[in-house]
């Protein structure tokens, strides 16, 4: 774990307007709303360090030890932010832990966005308390209907004009669209690997969870640039798809 000090300086370094902006793959919720505070104790705010910039991503601890985001936030190192609210206060339900490993998806392909899925095996396990608990993964391999309403959420930009990520965790209800309507839009790039929302733009910061009936579905993974465009679905990885790979890596650290 890392000391406050050390981690109001990371944030500095993440909480500017041009991080939130830059590349195609957006971070932001449009059209959310603040949730009540520490009422999704399983989201995390990921902090990617280069040897030149930071940036953020969203993420959530599915154990003590793991946290799970998108494998296109990855950064040479790489720290989360756990029981946290309003990011930008020294909450003293705040803990911030470095990854010592980050495990992204060895098939992820970046140009075309596949497999983006990650694993942060964290330094140290996280206490679990009211303010920090994993949220449940699917058991088996699951696909949602169209119509499924879900949860999207993170600390990304709030407004189509905007260019400031949020203070306060955002959160927006959502509905799953069929896969053969998101790729009418996106194009061969769509597969069963992923699932899409309804025409909202990009909800949910990038890594994020989509979680539907209290269980992480889909991981964050892109949208249409400018962000709230109408008419181009959101894109998550489809968690079921990846299970026996998370398993695998997971259970390896328990021996």
């Amino acid at each position: 774990m890392i000391a406050l000090p050390i981690l109001l300086v990371l944030l500095h370094l993440v909480l500017v307007p041009s991080d939130a902006t830059s590349g195609s793959l957006k971070s932001e919720i449009i059209r959310g709303h603040s949730v009540k505070p520490h009422s999704r104790p399983y989201m995390a705010f990921v902090i990617s360090k280069t040897n030149t910039t930071s940036t953020n991503c969203g993420g959530f601890l599915v154990r003590e030890d793991f946290v799970m985001t998108a494998a296109h936030c990855q950064g040479k190192e790489m720290f989360v932010v756990l029981g946290a609210h309003n990011i930008r206060e020294n909450e003293q339900s705040q803990v911030i832990i470095k990854a010592k490993r980050i495990i992204p998806h060895p098939e992820y392909l970046m140009n075309e966005v596949k497999n983006d899925i990650m694993l942060l095996e964290l330094e140290k396990n996280v206490t679990l308390n009211e303010n920090i608990k994993p949220i449940p993964l699917p058991t088996t391999i699951t696909d949602l209907c169209d119509g499924t309403n879900c949860l999207a959420s993170g600390w990304g930009i709030f407004s189509q004009e905007g260019t400031k990520i949020s203070d306060t965790l955002q959160e927006a209800s959502i509905q799953v669209v069929k896969r053969y309507c998101c790729k009418q839009k996106w194009g061969k790039v769509i597969n069963k690997k992923m699932f899409c929302t309804q025409e909202v733009g990009c909800i949910g910061d990038s890594g994020g969870p989509l979680v539907c009936n209290g269980v992480a579905h889909g991981i964050t993974s892109f949208g249409i640039e400018p962000c709230g465009f109408y008419g181009f679905p959101s894109v998550y990885t489809r968690i079921s798809e990846y299970l026996s790979w998370v398993k695998t890596v997971m259970q390896l650290e328990r021996h």
